[in-house]
């Protein structure tokens, strides 16, 4: 996953979700009945949420945690389904006591102690929970009366008794504890139980229909953005997450746990108040038309999201990707032609950073252009190949005899349909600007020069704008640049060579005089890009970095500038 959603959902308490666990396991059992009790029948819901256990299992590979964790949940289930969930944390015991008797290590599995403790709070809490929460809202007519009340106060109960009997397990583990788990869970919990099914649906469709995998991501993609989107929301809270790692541990795991169990005997004990009668008593088949509507809308509301978010407003725009120690930028015309200059260091980081600026059902990027063959800049290009439609491709005229090199030049056969070398002189029209190759020439200086100094370097005017994208170049290739008689004057500087020492002189920044400077860099770099040297000189341009501010977006209507980082 990329490294900014971990973030977001160990913020907001949500990162059991998405872990191959226990937990996951017994939480699905618990959604899928919470769901769907109240429509097909308690017991029909176990029988769906036993086959849905058996299911996922299988899906993620049978790993033994997992199948421990499916023989937890398989208790909850048949305690639901027999009607006798008085015996179900007897039944938990004894199972965690034969599974503990067959291998006495796995009490240190994580997995292992957050499937039993989730797979507790399902079948000690969460019932009561559920009554007396749904007795607090059937109060209300108007939260009564509407459809599916019952169903997401249970899968609320679920959520939060899960997440209150992991608490401890999670903070001792990871050493942070999220403040906003509670509400975060109600809102992102249920969505897990549309993860599921949907991805499974796609899984299924594209095994017996393998070319129907767009219509397949349509289908997945809903809820999955919505997790993601939501995660993002509640993490940006502020004070959503705090670290405990210095007072976390089994001493004070054990008071939290026994006012959970008190709270739990309490709420046993206290008599419930006569339920209200449920006011709103449609039969299914009446709500069937609203709900469908619903979903229209909702798909609608989706549609709208999804072409506004990629709306260009008749502007161009720059983004340098945050691909940690590499380069990528991705320039994009007034109406959606797509340009990507190298490709970062691996296929991870490149397919991260194109997921959060491109749809995920338009695989097209016109052109490719390689500024030079270093691993830095081609390392994800031959992701981008593999999982893009690539039309046109702008290869370096610099050689280098290496294994990435020959890769790279072997997927370039006959899967582009057009392939040639970047020379000065050479101008690719955009909506809305155009992009000119300034540098390297047919020089016979530049057969003395590195790799670095032999990179492809971009100048993109938009109308009173300007970018200047310099790839890797060093001071021998700045000094060859400024005899060439090429306009290099730009309001926008790619720092050439992620801020190298070796770069950026002050003759070169003199004659470029940038407006703002940004520089691709990864975090705590080992080579010490950029250096205090360049960013001495770089002072008078206001700068942005992608190791502090992430993905750099610079967009122009050709008069204005306008700038959208990460964070």
């Amino acid at each position: 996953m990329p490294d900014a959603l971990q973030r977001d959902m160990s913020a907001t308490g949500t990162s059991h979700l998405v872990a191959v666990s226990g937990q996951n396991v017994s939480l699905l059992a618990g959604l899928i009945i919470a769901a769907f009790a109240w429509v097909i029948g308690r017991r029909p819901a176990a029988g769906a949420a036993m086959v849905a256990i058996v299911g996922y299992t299988v899906l993620v590979g049978a790993q033994p945690s997992v199948i421990r964790s499916a023989i937890m949940g398989g208790l909850y289930i048949l305690a639901i389904a027999s009607g006798r969930q008085a015996t179900a944390p007897l039944a938990l015991f004894m199972a965690a006591a034969v599974m503990t008797a067959v291998d006495p290590q796995i009490v240190h599995e994580i997995s292992f102690q957050l499937s039993f403790a989730a797979t507790l709070g399902l079948v000690t809490l969460a019932p009561l929970l559920a009554q007396h929460m749904w007795v607090l809202v059937a109060r209300s007519r108007l939260l009564s009366s509407v459809p599916w009340t019952r169903a997401v106060t249970d899968m609320f109960a679920v959520s939060l008794s899960a997440s209150l009997f992991t608490v401890p397990i999670s903070a001792i583990t990871f050493g942070t504890i999220s403040l906003i788990s509670p509400v975060a869970n109600l809102f992102i919990t249920p969505a897990f139980l549309a993860v599921a099914v949907t991805s499974a649906i796609a899984a299924g469709l594209v095994a017996i229909l393998p070319a129907s995998t767009t219509v397949a991501a349509w289908i997945a993609w809903p809820p999955a953005e919505y997790m993601v989107q939501a995660a993002g929301w509640f993490a940006a809270i502020p004070f959503a997450s705090a670290n405990i790692a210095q007072v976390a541990s089994t001493e004070t795991a054990i008071p939290w746990y026994m006012a959970l169990f008190a709270f739990t005997v309490w709420l046993s004990k206290r008599r419930l108040p006569e339920e209200p009668v449920d006011h709103f008593s449609l039969p299914m088949q009446r709500l069937a038309p609203a709900v469908g509507l619903a979903t229209l809308a909702a798909l609608a509301a989706i549609l709208a999201w999804h072409t506004l978010a990629h709306d260009h407003q008749g502007r161009v725009s720059v983004t340098v990707l945050d691909v940690g120690q590499g380069e990528a930028i991705l320039v994009e015309d007034a109406v959606g032609h797509r340009v990507l200059v190298d490709g970062g260091p691996n296929s991870q980081g490149i397919r991260e950073a194109l997921s959060h600026h491109l749809p995920f059902d338009d695989r097209r990027i016109d052109m490719v252009v390689l500024t030079h063959p270093q691993a830095d800049h081609l390392g994800g290009l031959l992701e981008v190949l593999d999982s893009y439609n690539v039309s046109i491709v702008l290869d370096t005229s610099a050689s280098v005899d290496s294994d990435l090199r020959d890769a790279w030049a072997e997927s370039l056969t006959g899967s582009v349909p057009t392939v040639s070398a970047a020379r000065r002189g050479q101008r690719i029209e955009l909506a809305g600007g155009t992009l000119d190759i300034v540098a390297p020439a047919h020089d016979p200086a530049y057969k003395t020069l590195d790799l670095n100094d032999h990179s492809t370097i971009l100048r993109l005017s938009v109308g009173e704008i300007s970018f200047l994208l310099t790839g890797d170049l060093g001071n021998d290739g700045e000094r060859l640049l400024m005899r060439s008689g090429e306009d290099i004057h730009a309001d926008v500087l790619k720092v050439g060579h992620h801020g190298s020492r070796l770069s950026s002189s002050a003759e070169f920044l003199s004659r470029v005089d940038p407006s703002v400077s940004l520089i691709s860099v990864g975090m705590d770099s080992p080579y010490g890009h950029p250096s205090q040297e360049v960013l001495g000189r770089l002072d008078e341009s206001l700068l942005y970095r992608t190791d502090e501010s992430g993905d750099i977006t610079m967009s122009t209507d050709g008069t204005h500038l306008w700038v959208d980082t990460e964070r």
